[in-house]
């Protein structure tokens, strides 16, 4: 062997060793399970992965902008919010998204939403997955009252609603109100949490929901309304009622069977009046069944 050979195949052994070194490291890395992080989204986008906080102040998703941002193909858990807004003017889309909810083990403490957005221009929830949290919450709408800016709630399954507090060491209070004989003073065992929630949410011009399915079981959730449209309407009948079309929601008991009937709107074409809100139910097909 030549000295210059002899010298370039010297050269080569360190790579070849460093090479190895690389080869293994990326062996453990693809063994090891990575935890993921809360996302704060600063930036509008389309944005997927697996976002989780541990902390009861830290949503798993923080909107902090108000360009379009789309939420997709994702999956959300912690012991509070799971996707909340952090400025107003927000215009989020959340779809084919599963969300977890966990005890926060903290005495008197709910899970947080699945969503809970405020001053917001639109937002849009198609085909997601919610088991074990608050719901969705949706308060004071921003925007400028066109169908461009409105709210979407439709194909999501959700799975126990859960308003129950827990109690520190692992489970929930088992309680809705109770008195303390020593202090005379009462305690609520849970918290107001519904699927979907509406809260001052004023004229607003092509709200659809529809196509829900919400199962709440025994021991496991804690739900005051599936939905509830508070001092919130649609535009009037003859501009842009408010669409709620067939959803079905229903309480299993201890047997597995529902415990009441699941209601289902019968009628088409119809606006109501609830409260300040204008509603209409219709019977359109349902959309695909959400992918999960």
């Amino acid at each position: 062997m030549s000295k210059q050979s002899a010298k370039q195949s010297r050269r080569r052994a360190p790579d070849r060793r460093a090479d190895r070194r690389r080869a293994k490291l990326v062996e453990r890395l693809e063994g090891r399970t990575l935890l993921a992080s809360p996302l704060v989204i600063t930036r509008g986008g389309t944005y997927s992965g697996t976002f989780e906080s541990t902390s009861t102040s830290t949503p798993a998703v923080l909107v902090k902008t108000a360009e379009p941002v789309v939420i997709e193909d994702s999956i959300v858990r912690g012991p509070g919010d799971l996707i909340a807004s952090g400025v107003s003017h927000t215009n989020i889309t959340v779809r084919r998204t599963s969300g977890y909810g966990v005890n926060p083990n903290v005495y008197g403490r709910t899970v947080g939403r699945f969503a809970d957005v405020e001053s917001f221009d639109n937002f849009v929830a198609e085909e997601n997955y919610l088991e074990g949290t608050g719901g969705i919450y949706l308060l004071n709408y921003s925007g400028n009252h066109t169908a461009a800016n409105s709210v979407r709630v439709v194909g999501n399954k959700a799975l126990d609603i859960d308003g129950r507090k827990s109690n520190g060491a692992g489970g929930y209070l088992d309680f809705n109100t109770r008195t303390n004989k020593s202090t005379g003073q009462s305690e609520d065992g849970f918290e107001l949490y519904q699927f979907l929630q509406f809260d001052k949410v004023y004229n607003v011009a092509g709200v659809d929901i529809g196509w829900n399915e919400v199962i709440n079981e025994p021991g496991k959730s804690r739900v005051e309304d599936n939905i509830s449209i508070y001092k919130s309407s649609g535009t009037s009948p003859a501009r842009s009622p408010s669409t709620i079309t067939t959803s079905r929601a229903r309480t299993r008991s201890s047997r597995g069977k529902a415990t009441h009937p699941i209601r289902r709107t019968t009628t088409t074409g119809a606006s109501a009046a609830v409260g300040s809100c204008w509603a209409t139910a219709s019977a359109a097909a349902p959309p695909p069944t959400p992918r999960l």
